[in-house]
């Protein structure tokens, strides 16, 4: 099967169960409210669980310099997306600048790229490690900088953010499978883990899909100049600039795959609540995040096609 429907098919199977996620919500077969609710349990328990039972059965690193390779890089990477988010939010509108320039920055670093890798390499992929250690410090990042954007006075750094469930899961699997005690952690303990870490993705798509039907419903203007420029940016020009870079200056090829997926995925899922709570403007974030990903259906295929090609000339 070629890469580029193995690609798309694990768009699709994203899609799919993002329609789920809004049948149930137009349906009322839950509430609104449960949408909030179920958000940390994602964050906070299915995926740092997903982590940890991936690291502790998969995780075979001899060298340290490997390890520091991708936390290192993913801060190279983010310099760099922070600057080219800047510049290029100059295109946006002067009311939406701040939400265009928050969402260009802030890509779903883990979810998209997980389903990707999965179907790419398989779930006991190295390259699936490899994404943990790129995004060690992402959530604790996101979480005390996303209000920056809005200078909002009612957000401050919060140290207890640093230590996200995300960052610390991560780090004390490593440090079990580097001290060889793995063999220690009792079955029950990694299948109980497993099944709640399968919970990350549907769960995800599932709140993204109510979360969709809650906006649309309440029927704000579509910006589609601002829109369509956004998804130019994010799902055309970022991606195409990175594979660029990377072909010129011929990274690592474990790296660059990892790198090139970060630029072309679409923004964060959870950014239209977080705008919203940082006073910024929900719906066009909401509307920058739905096109774009709708969009990667088509945009990811090719790009992440055309680099698999690049890559074996």
């Amino acid at each position: 099967m070629s890469m580029f429907i193995v690609i798309l098919q694990a768009m699709l199977t994203l899609f799919f169960v993002g329609i789920i996620g809004f049948y149930l919500i137009k349906k009322k077969l839950f509430s609104i409210e449960v949408l909030d609710a179920l958000s940390p349990l994602l964050l906070e328990v299915a995926l740092p669980s997903l982590i940890f039972v991936r690291i502790i059965e998969n995780f075979n690193y001899n060298n340290m310099l490997q390890l520091l390779k991708f936390p290192v890089s993913w801060l190279v990477f983010t310099v760099y997306t922070l600057a080219f988010a800047k510049l290029l939010s100059y295109l946006s509108c002067k009311q939406y600048r701040r939400e265009f320039f928050m969402t260009l920055f802030f890509q779903n670093g883990m979810f998209v790229p997980i389903i990707l890798i999965t179907h790419m390499y398989g779930e006991k992929s190295e390259q699936l490690l490899n994404l943990f250690l790129f995004t060690l410090f992402y959530a604790p990042m996101f979480f005390n900088t996303y209000h920056l954007f809005f200078r909002s006075k009612r957000h401050h750094f919060n140290f207890k953010k640093v230590f996200h469930p995300v960052l610390l899961s991560t780090i004390l699997a490593l440090t079990i499978k580097i001290a060889g005690f793995s063999d220690f952690v009792p079955t029950f303990v990694t299948s109980a883990l497993a099944l709640v870490g399968n919970m990350t993705i549907p769960l995800l798509m599932i709140i993204i899909g109510g979360n969709i039907y809650v906006d649309l419903k309440q029927g704000k203007k579509f910006r589609w100049l601002e829109v369509s420029k956004f998804v130019f940016v994010k799902n055309i020009l970022f991606p195409m600039v990175t594979l660029a870079i990377i072909v010129f200056f011929k990274l690592d090829p474990q790296l660059a795959i990892i790198v090139l997926i970060q630029s072309a995925v679409p923004p964060l899922m959870a950014l239209p609540i977080f705008a919203s709570r940082a006073g910024g403007n929900r719906h066009i974030v909401s509307q920058f995040l739905v096109v774009s990903f709708i969009f990667s259906a088509i945009s990811l295929p090719f790009i992440l096609t055309g680099f698999t090609l690049l890559s074996t000339q």
